[in-house]
């Protein structure tokens, strides 16, 4: 089962439409867009004389469209400008429909291809290319290996982390715009990367992991490590802030795309190999361990840092730009160790910049072109950053911020956390009977069960949840109103009693049919016990 998200929420009812309400609940549950950074002249120059490039050019290339496309999207251009319309007319054809469902079929380079194909389509408009983004994460998820990873067509035994780590950008694309992709995918390549990292915090292009050791015979490379460090950040910000995202980079409203409120409305998947992987569960507290990866990688990072600037990188040097925007972006690095990444990083690039506003190819590279310019403009407008959530660190009075606290549960020890085929698995803690009731709270199965209809209620204003706060008489109706948005803000209020003796009430919410409403719960129960995080 899949979902998506409509833009109504209990507030609806009280809050005019119009952007006053959209601003204020942007504020309140501490979801905002990045704004655009204040860039040097000569920065905004290079970009500016970059795009009019890109703008101009054919689309000879046409492996590369998505990523043209998605670039101009990331600076500042309109879905409905010529250049973007003549990318988007490109990806279109790569669509067929032999019977009811789109099919996907891209035109040389698979998952690299695909991943910038969905980007591009996702920041354009993710509502009027859905279901072409379904197809393409269709796409992407069949061609997921048997340990968690990607590679090249044909093998489903190997992994490949630069593969990898464009299929996750693309099925965050798809992430953004309401397709539900199973949690296992994520944690699974999480554990992938994790297996595969080695003892320095270095990565590797094409690695395998036999008797406890990586193996691999290439030497770590710099491009794979962002490339993992970023993926893991990825993986890590979908797990573990599972909130609506900023919609596409650009002019574009940021309301119009990606989840905005709090109402679940089914849509049924179009694989049907898929059927039976869409059910949304917690996930496995392992963020401490991907925490503890990245820090490994950002401190071999940090030591290699001034040789990465100016490496070749086996003739993709752009490639490698994007990249560590990407993951320092994502996993909040401004500098590693006394390098600030983008200032160096932008000094070392500007200088490279030809007369008619590109970035030559290394020669080798040279039937990639326009790629050296489109990755070194998503480093310059640090791309990534826009489309990352800034979120508070408290608990919200607002309804619907649905915090999924994963960390819980998992032991100081790391070494008592197992890989198997690609799965985390982490072994059982000795815990008190407080700890026993969290641990167990993140790991509840949320089922999906049949709305019960009720009989006919009094109406309820919510419109200030704090009235319901202390009235115990009422608060035991409404966490069995049919009005979901009511029962969500009765969860709210049970926590804000801070009283365990109504803890009771949440219990039965935890499994409640709407998803808000059993976030909330748990959020609630959280509170009560004094774990609030």
């Amino acid at each position: 089962m899949r979902y998506t998200v409509q833009s109504k929420t209990w507030q609806q009812k009280i809050l005019p439409l119009g952007i006053i309400a959209a601003l204020n609940f942007l504020l309140s549950t501490g979801i905002v867009c990045a704004a655009d950074p204040v860039r040097e002249p000569r920065v905004q120059i290079a970009i500016d004389r970059g795009l009019a490039y890109l703008r101009q050019y054919d689309l000879k290339y046409e492996v590369a469209t998505g990523l043209v496309t998605y670039t101009l999207l990331a600076g500042g251009d309109d879905s409905s400008s010529p250049a973007v319309q003549r990318g988007l007319a490109v990806i279109l054809k790569k669509f067929t429909q032999p019977k009811t469902d789109l099919v996907y079929r891209p035109k040389q380079h698979h998952i690299y291809e695909a991943s910038i194909d969905i980007m591009a389509l996702q920041a354009a408009d993710s509502e009027e290319y859905l279901p072409q983004i379904q197809a393409i994460a269709d796409h992407i998820l069949r061609e997921r290996n048997n340990v968690g990873s990607w590679f090249y067509p044909g093998d489903k035994t190997k992994g490949d982390t630069s593969i990898t780590q464009y299929a996750i950008l693309g099925l965050w694309a798809a992430h953004r715009a309401n397709v539900e992709i199973p949690i296992e995918v994520f944690e699974e390549a999480a554990g992938w990367h994790i297996q595969t990292q080695g003892p320095a915090g270095e990565f590797y292009y094409q690695p395998s992991r036999q008797n406890n050791k990586v193996l691999s015979k290439d030497p770590p490379y710099a491009t794979m490590a962002v490339a993992a460090t970023g993926t893991l950040g990825i993986i890590r910000l979908i797990l573990f802030h599972d909130q609506p995202l900023p919609g596409p980079p650009g002019k574009k409203q940021a309301l119009k795309n990606g989840p905005k409120f709090g109402v679940l409305v089914k849509k049924n998947p179009s694989d049907a190999n898929q059927s039976n992987k869409t059910k949304r569960t917690t996930p496995k507290p392992i963020q401490p361990i991907i925490d503890a990866t990245n820090a490994k990688t950002h401190r071999w990072l940090t030591a290699t840092f001034s040789q990465n600037l100016v490496d070749g990188h086996r003739g993709f040097p752009h490639y490698y730009f994007y990249a560590l925007e990407r993951a320092s972006s994502i996993n909040h690095w401004d500098t590693y160790g006394d390098h600030d990444w983008y200032k160096e990083g932008t000094d070392h690039l500007l200088p490279q910049q030809a007369a008619n506003g590109s970035w030559p190819e290394v020669p080798i590279r040279a039937i990639t072109h326009p790629t050296a310019t489109c990755f070194t403009l998503l480093f310059l407008l640090k791309a990534t950053k826009k489309i990352i959530p800034t979120r508070r660190r408290t608990r919200p009075v607002n309804l619907g911020e649905g915090v999924l606290a994963g960390g819980r549960g998992l032991p100081d020890d790391l070494s008592q956390v197992d890989f198997e085929n690609g799965k985390i698995k982490y072994k059982e803690q000795q815990m008190g009977s407080l700890e026993q009731l969290l641990a167990g709270l993140s790991t509840i199965d949320i089922s999906e069960e049949k709305d019960v209809t009720l009989k006919k209620e009094k109406a309820v204003d919510i419109s200030n949840p704090k009235n319901l706060i202390g009235n115990k008489g009422l608060l035991k109706s409404l966490v069995t109103y049919s009005d979901p948005k009511v029962r969500q803000a009765a969860a709210w209020a049970v926590g804000q009693t801070d009283q365990l003796e109504l803890a009771g009430l949440l219990i039965p919410l935890l499994k409640d049919v709407d998803l808000g409403v059993s976030i909330e719960a748990r959020l609630s129960l959280c509170w009560i016990s004094r774990r609030p995080n």
